[in-house]
């Protein structure tokens, strides 16, 4: 028994788990697949947003008065850009806050993926905020 020699037999190509690691990658580019118009409806709308928040940065520092006016303008505007981007609804999505430390932007999205394959479709709460420090630089 001490002369027997076992031999390495080499497994097939095709076998059990490369067949399941085949079936995970295919799932998860699925679920990439499905995910990316919910990934990408959040960029978009970030991107939005901080191109706002320094319009609403300029109109913080006026008067109480002019602030309004300004705080209206971005306001329009945002809704303008939101709606465009296919946000329903986005006047009573977004919350703009200003005062004397902290301008903010924030909007809350009620989205779904959507799988087409089964049928299915997942909710999703995106809330996109973006924020910058409300006080006046001075050099």
């Amino acid at each position: 028994m001490a002369n027997a020699s076992r031999s390495y037999t080499q497994p097939r190509r095709v076998n059990a788990v490369s067949i399941t690691l085949l079936l995970l990658l295919l799932f998860a580019g699925y679920l990439a697949f499905s995910a990316w118009p919910v990934v990408s409806l959040y960029t978009d709308v970030k991107s939005a947003l901080e191109d706002a928040v320094p319009r609403l940065y300029r109109a913080n520092l006026l008067p109480d008065s002019e602030s309004e006016i300004g705080t209206g303008e971005v306001r329009q505007t945002l809704i303008e850009k939101l709606t465009t981007l296919g946000v329903p609804d986005p006047g009573t999505a977004m919350t703009i806050t200003r005062d004397e430390r902290v301008v903010a932007i924030a909007v809350k999205l009620d989205t779904a993926i959507d799988l087409k394959l089964i049928g299915k479709k997942i909710p999703v709460a995106l809330n996109p905020r973006v924020e910058t420090s409300a006080a006046r630089v001075t050099y």
